[in-house]
């Protein structure tokens, strides 16, 4: 890897669209507290399942409506079910679909935004809304929001809120042809085999053309420069250079309540990156231990259920 590589950047695309949908705030296009129904008709009236691992058709109705405060805290109540992908009635509904709703990004799969939202609408919530913290899936909803937000795409929107006013001229939902040989081939483990093997190439890869749907929770490539331009950003609050104004004010702004640990595997919060090891095997507890042991000196903290810090859940940004 050097300097101008171009890489997949899976979930950093996430705080980039948080950023652009606090944008949106600022512009009184959306509010955080306000249900998601006025742009997202389709997410009306939900239901949820009795027991996240039932059968599909056995629901209730949502106790509230999802907001927007719900997406960008991966709270909507649907998300990513650590383990086997096909082990739950409603991982294999939302597989039939096409979503892309679970596993690493596949940006060539899932239909176009409009569509994309019918169908997700079809299923049934995991949880209550607000309830807990479920991974990734709420970023997905979050783009088609910002879209109908803005009126316009994802990557435009992006571009003009974010990439421009950072100078970030390499980040984007795909490669240029031009640019195909700055990106790498990306690896993967295979757990069956122990081993590392392609997960996408270079030529063919996804990334090689503009997806139909671009992946708010994990569809973007960048370089190490332009990641760096936006972490400073950040942490200048919102001030680059050029102003992009009303991004880390709110956004640091969002706050998470006390909830119990078991409402949740990890957040970044205050600076701070905590990674609770939701189980009860205690040979997976040491692995997690062991695989984290090193990042202790980079200001992370390492807990199980049982010993996840109060504090560590309430502390100020």
């Amino acid at each position: 890897m050097t300097r101008d590589t171009i890489f997949r950047v899976a979930s950093l695309t996430k705080p980039i669209v948080a950023a652009a949908t606090i944008a949106l705030v600022d512009d009184a296009k959306l509010n955080l507290d306000e249900p998601v129904d006025r742009l997202l008709p389709e997410l009306a009236d939900r239901r949820v399942l009795r027991r996240f691992d039932g059968p599909i058709d056995e629901t209730v109705p949502a106790s509230h409506q999802i907001t927007v405060r719900d997406l960008l805290t991966c709270r909507m109540g649907f998300g990513i079910i650590w383990g086997a992908p096909d082990a739950h009635p409603i991982q294999r509904a939302a597989e039939k679909l096409h979503l892309g709703a679970f596993g690493p990004p596949h940006p060539q799969a899932p239909p176009p935004p409009d569509e994309w939202i019918r169908r997700f609408s079809t299923l049934p919530l995991m949880y209550q809304p607000g309830e807990r913290w479920a991974y990734n899936t709420a970023f997905e909803v979050l783009g088609v929001l910002v879209v109908r937000a803005s009126g316009r795409s994802l990557g435009a929107l992006l571009e003009e809120r974010i990439f421009l006013p950072l100078g970030m001229k390499d980040t984007g939902f795909s490669v240029p042809p031009g640019h195909l040989d700055r990106l790498p081939t990306s690896y993967a483990a295979n757990p069956a085999t122990d081993s590392l093997e392609p997960y996408d190439g270079v030529r063919d890869s996804a990334w090689s053309k503009p997806p139909a749907f671009p992946s708010a929770a994990g569809g973007l490539v960048s370089t190490v420069d332009d990641l760096l331009a936006f972490g400073h950003m950040m942490l200048a609050r919102g001030e680059h250079g050029a102003a992009v104004g009303g991004v880390t004010g709110a956004l640091v702004g969002l706050g998470i309540p006390e909830l119990d640990p078991k409402t949740y595997e990890g957040k970044i919060r205050g600076g701070n990156i905590l990674i609770a090891v939701h189980t009860t095997d205690a040979d997976h507890e040491k692995r997690a231990e062991q695989t984290l042991e090193k990042h202790r000196a980079h200001d992370v903290v390492v807990a199980s259920d049982s010993s996840v810090p109060k504090a560590a859940h309430t502390a100020s940004p």
